[in-house]
C-alpha cells in the first residue's frame, strides 16, 4: 500500500514487524548501562526514520537478560520471529556467548523477500554486526560472512570510523566521546531504515 506526500510515495511497513532487535551479551554493569542507553538512543532516532504501525515497538531489546539454562521466554521468541534487523553488539563475551550465537542463528533462518521497486545492494541482510568493545582476535567464519557495520566520517568527527574500529560504540562512550557515539547511531539508523523498506524478514515461530 502507497500513499503521496508532496508527490513522492511513501511505502508503509507490514503490521507488528519491529524495525530491529539488538543482540548483546551482558558484560557488567558499566557496559550494560551504556547498551541501554544504546537502545534507548537508537529507538529515538529511528522514529523520525521509520513509521511503523500504531501499537508496533520501535525495537526490542532483552535487558534483564536470560539466566543460563533457561528458554526463550515468549516475548523473547516472538521478538526474534518478528523483529526486520539483528543488531548485533560483538564483543569478546559475545563471541563466546551460546544464547547470542542462537539469536544470530533465529535471525538466518528466517526467508527475505525484496520489496518491489526498491533499489538495494543485493548482499544486504538483515544483521547488522556493530562492533560494540575491541576484539583482540579474527573474528569466527560466521562473522566474517556478514560485514560489520562502519560509520562513515563528519566534519565534526573526521575520524569517526578510526576511532570506531578502535574503540567500539561502548569504547567511545566510556572515554567520554558523546558526539561521537551519536553520529555512529544516526549511520546505524540509517542503515536500518534502508533495510526496512527494502525487504522483508518473513515471520517464523520459534
Amino acid at each position: 500500500m502507497t500513499s503521496a506526500l508532496e508527490g513522492r510515495e511513501v511505502i508503509h511497513a507490514v503490521p507488528s514487524l519491529s524495525p530491529f532487535f539488538i543482540s548483546y551479551a551482558h558484560a557488567g554493569t558499566e557496559s550494560n548501562r551504556a547498551a541501554e542507553r544504546f537502545y534507548h538512543e537508537l529507538r529515538g532516532v529511528l522514529q523520525p526514520l521509520v513509521a511503523p504501525p500504531v501499537g508496533t515497538e520501535m525495537g526490542f531489546f532483552d535487558i534483564a537478560g536470560l539466566p543460563t539454562g533457561v528458554r526463550w521466554r515468549y516475548e523473547l521468541a516472538a521478538a526474534l520471529g518478528t523483529c526486520q534487523v539483528l543488531v548485533a553488539l560483538l564483543s569478546v563475551p559475545y563471541l563466546k556467548s551460546d544464547w547470542c550465537g542462537r539469536e544470530w542463528h533465529a535471525f538466518t533462518m528466517r526467508e527475505t523477500s525484496r520489496q518491489p521497486g526498491i533499489v538495494a545492494p543485493g548482499n544486504q541482510g538483515p544483521i547488522i554486526p556493530v562492533r560494540w568493545a575491541p576484539i583482540p582476535f579474527k573474528l569466527p567464519p560466521v562473522g566474517e560472512e556478514v560485514q560489520i557495520f562502519r560509520p562513515g566520517n563528519t566534519k565534526a568527527h573526521p575520524d569517526l570510523a578510526e576511532q570506531y574500529d578502535d574503540e567500539g560504540l561502548f569504547g567511545l562512550l566510556h572515554r567520554g566521546y558523546d558526539e561521537a557515539f551519536k553520529d555512529v547511531v544516526w549511520d546505524l539508523a540509517r542503515s536500518i531504515q534502508q533495510i526496512y523498506y527494502s525487504q522483508l524478514l518473513v515471520p517464523r515461530k520459534f
